[in-house]
């Protein structure tokens, strides 16, 4: 379409505002026709998701990043995967640091800056002391989707047991606490027999946004973003706690804060990690430290990845909560945006984007301001930290071709690092596709083993790994399970697949052989514009052609019988047509009961058949919200328990025996599970 001139010179003046408040130059890459070369480069290929309303959507925080998104907007176009290892670049001084957001401006987000080299080289290590008295310590819960069925209260589902994610809903044996929707406020329940009594709110401070929490003991762990005026308007990230001892009376401790939107967090024992992003500009350097007293960091305690895709410091901050009233903390800066993080207690790892080179031929092509064309192979970035007893030492960078779907996609495993990628490739016709591939890393991140260029023209949608094997899921228009054995690290193999409709985005383990899969149900529909009159007078024109546009449009389980590698099967799958549910996207959503049974929150959209002029439609009525609790046992999927709410539901943890259901409206509602 065809870009509204009014609107467009609107905008652009907005931006550029912004960056002149940050003291940068607005680049010529925004321009108009830039601008529209990027949007046909721009490629989709998932289909379309059904719009769902998402009242806990987090809203944008920081403007300098998101214009940093706008102009860094690419198609990575991948033909190569060799994964490269290489060392960062450590500074001495800020100057030295503005030299180098410099080349990442001027030259197109990267430019020249530590270029990888062919060998592998270890980055310098980086000791930090860690907090007095901090030991991390793994909790103890049952492995992740086999929870004890005699638990009192749910948790949150994790990725790796002992490292617990932050979330917006946590609870314990008595009490119930959540963000409301809004993210100005913390409500704290007394709860007790499907009973659900208020017992306290905390609010939230003078342009605060909380995002997330952690319950450690009788302490409350707030994270949120702070809009600080005295700094350009900059976003910092805080963490805040509580003493909730007395759940009526919560008192305030302690904070820290760091530069940047929160991008995750993990709690090991007593300590969090944070990690952060902020928009990197020159003579404006991170900061951390108690609020209203933060000092930024030493050119020491920055460093940079080899060719770093976008002007992003990524804010790596470890910080004790065990006693609230003296928190320590140990923080560290990184040129290089962090997109997912994957953390084990020992190691934590941080996805970024990066690129290559293709050739000197090409390497200065096709450069516009901060976009690039066609000479460049994009990378996802790894950066290796040492995360144990809060200690945070950076040990070593990597990286590995093509782009990760989230979190699931990294694991550790005996000192190797796993991680699956979709990259794109030239397909037989001159055309990209989309090949998927699964990389082996030692300890050293040095690629020891890899499955590269299988299921081409789909991406990965989930991946799980389940020791020695590694399940993944791609998609375009049938959802294949592949399973690849990782029992041999340098010789990675695919034993077998199993294909079925729709496609699944979190893989939950059943049993030993039973593995189930949720996410999208999706239908084949026809475009907007056979709607329009023109389109119907052209019907017969286009008699035989499949215009057809493939639409998710319902949740669906899918339940895969993994007892043979080389021959898995789809045991039974159910789909839920109108229905949404946060799990689709978020992991953190989903309630595990035990026993093959989890808890899932939901809204359904109801419609009614209408017939008008002799065209049959679906008119829409409105949204309710539903809790189902699945069970996934005896090699079928059936529901148990069906609880309805008047208003769509973001979580249902699980207290004694009770669900309690939090609404898009942050009303609490209880129900009595049947089993």
């Amino acid at each position: 379409n065809d870009i509204d001139e009014k609107k467009y010179t609107e905008d652009k003046e907005y931006i550029k505002k912004v960056f002149d408040g940050d003291n940068t130059e607005l680049p010529e890459s925004l321009s108009k026709d830039n601008m529209m070369a990027k949007l046909d480069e721009k490629r989709v290929s998932t289909p379309k998701k059904v719009s769902v309303k998402r009242s806990w959507t987090k809203p944008i925080a920081l403007i300098a990043a998101a214009a940093a998104c706008l102009i860094m907007v690419f198609n990575p176009l991948l033909k190569s995967n060799k994964a490269e290892s290489f060392g960062m670049e450590r500074f001495s001084s800020y100057e030295e640091i503005d030299e180098a957001i410099d080349k990442m401006i001027g030259d197109g987000a990267g430019g020249d800056i530590a270029t990888a080299p062919e060998t592998d080289a270890a980055a310098p290590e980086v000791d930090a002391a860690a907090p007095d008295g901090a030991v991390a310590k793994n909790s103890a819960q049952a492995a992740p989707g086999q929870s004890d069925t005699s638990a009192s209260h749910s948790e949150t589902y994790l990725q790796v047991e002992g490292v617990d994610e932050a979330d917006k809903v946590k609870v314990d044996d008595k009490y119930l606490c959540f963000i409301n929707s809004e993210g100005n406020r913390i409500y704290i329940y007394n709860v007790k027999s499907g009973k659900a009594e208020k017992a306290s709110v905390i609010k939230a401070d003078k342009d605060d946004y909380l995002t997330d929490i952690f319950i450690n003991g009788d302490r409350l762990v707030v994270i949120s973003e702070h809009l600080e005026y005295r700094r350009n308007a900059e976003t910092e990230a805080s963490v805040t706690v509580y003493d909730i001892t007395d759940r009526k009376s919560p008192k305030k401790e302690s904070g820290y804060m760091q530069s940047g939107y929160p991008v995750s967090q993990r709690m090991v024992g007593d300590i969090v990690y944070l990690v952060t992003n902020r928009y990197a500009a020159k003579n404006d350097y991170p900061v951390c430290g108690r609020p209203k007293n933060e000092k930024k960091l030493a050119p020491s305690d920055i460093s940079c990845i080899p060719c770093p895709m976008t002007p992003e410091y990524t804010i790596i901050g470890a910080v004790d909560t065990s006693t609230g009233k003296e928190l320590s903390h140990v923080t560290k800066a990184i040129l290089g945006g962090s997109r997912d993080i994957y953390a084990n207690g020992e190691n934590l790892y941080i996805a970024c984007s990066t690129y290559k080179e293709k050739d000197e031929e090409t390497k200065n092509e096709g450069k516009n301001g901060l976009f690039i064309f066609g000479n460049r192979d994009y990378y996802t970035g790894i950066i290796k930290v040492r995360m144990a007893d809060g200690k945070l030492k950076v040990l070593k960078t990597a990286s590995v071709p093509g782009t990760i779907d989230d979190q699931f996609s990294m694991d550790e495993k005996d000192g190797n690092f796993r991680i699956a990628t979709t990259s794109d490739t030239e397909s037989e016709d001159g055309e990209f596709e989309e090949v998927n591939n699964l990389f082996v890393l030692d300890k050293d991140l040095k690629t020891i083993g890899k499955v590269t260029g299988f299921a081409r023209g789909e991406s990965i949608k989930a991946v799980k790994y389940i020791e020695d094997t590694a399940y993944v899921i791609t998609y375009k228009e049938t959802d294949p399970l592949f399973v690849i054995d990782l029992s041999d690290s340098r010789n990675p193999k695919i034993k077998g697949e199993v294909k079925i409709s729709g496609f699944s985005t979190l893989l939950m383990p059943v049993s030993e052989d039973k593995l189930l899969g949720i996410g999208y149900s999706t239908e084949f529909i026809e475009p907007w514009d056979d709607f329009d009159e023109d389109a119907e007078e052209d019907a017969d024109d286009d008699a035989g052609d499949d215009d057809s546009i493939e639409a998710t449009d319902g949740l669906k389980f899918a339940l895969f019988d993994i007892s043979d590698p080389a021959s898995p099967k789809v045991a039974d799958s159910k789909e839920l047509k109108g229905v949404m549910s946060p799990v689709q996207d978020d992991h953190r959503a989903i309630t595990v009961l035990g026993g093959g049974r989890f808890a899932v929150p939901c809204s359904v959209d109801h419609y009614k058949t209408v017939v008008e002029d002799g065209e049959e439609y679906e008119d829409y009525l409105g949204t309710t919200g539903a809790a189902y609790v699945v069970s996934a046992a005896d090699s079928k999927v059936s529901f148990d328990d069906t609880f309805e709410t008047k208003d769509g539901i973001e979580r249902c943890p699980m207290i004694d025996g009770y669900l309690y259901t939090i609404s898009e409206n942050d009303k609490v509602e209880s129900f009595k599970l049947s089993k």
